[in-house]
C-alpha cells in the first residue's frame, strides 16, 4: 500500500519572553513561515514529518540585539515514529554566521498507552546542545538532559 502524503503551511507570529521584569526582562518576536511535509504508512501508522521554518525578528530587540548570531533565521524540525506510540523529534538551528547553532532531540511516549487511554500526556526525554536555548544565556554554550511529562507533543 503506498504511503499517504500531506503538505501544509504555517504563517505566524511568535513571542518568547523570559518572564522577568525590569532590567532582566528579555523578549523577542518573530514572523515565520513553515512548510510542513508528512508521509505516513497506511498499514502501521508510522510517519515522518519535515518542517523547515524561516523567520525574521520583528519589533525592538532590547537586551538581545545579537540573538540572530546564535539562533539564525531558519531551523529544521524532523519528527518520526508512530502516531499513537513512540516518537523522536529533532530541531536544528544554525546561527547567522554559521559558527553557532543548536540541536534538540525529544523522545516521547504517550501516557494513554500506559493508562488505558485515560491520560492524554506523554513521558519525555529531551537533550539539548548548543547556543540560544533560552533568552538569558543565549550566548553561552549549553547541554541539558531532561526527563519529564509533556502536555502536547
Amino acid at each position: 500500500m503506498p504511503p499517504k502524503w500531506q503538505l501544509g503551511l504555517q504563517l505566524g507570529i511568535g513571542h518568547e519572553s523570559n518572564g522577568f521584569e525590569g532590567d532582566t526582562h528579555k523578549s523577542i518576536n518573530t514572523l515565520y513561515l513553515r512548510p510542513i511535509f508528512s508521509a505516513a504508512a497506511q498499514s502501521n501508522n508510522f510517519f515522518i514529518t519535515l518542517a523547515p521554518k524561516a523567520y525574521i525578528y520583528i519589533g525592538p530587540m532590547g537586551l538581545n540585539p545579537d540573538i540572530a548570531r546564535y539562533r539564525g533565521f531558519v531551523d529544521l524540525r524532523i519528527v518520526t515514529g508512530w502516531r499513537d506510540g513512540l516518537q523522536l523529534a529533532f530541531r536544528g538551528r544554525l546561527g547567522s554566521n554559521f559558527d553557532k547553532g543548536s540541536a534538540l532531540l525529544d523522545l516521547t511516549y504517550p501516557f494513554y498507552n500506559l493508562s488505558g487511554g485515560n491520560i492524554d500526556m506523554s513521558l519525555t526525554a529531551q537533550y539539548f546542545v548548543g547556543y540560544g536555548e533560552g533568552l538569558l544565556g543565549y550566548r553561552d554554550f549549553e547541554q541539558f538532559l531532561r526527563f519529564g511529562v509533556t502536555l502536547v507533543r
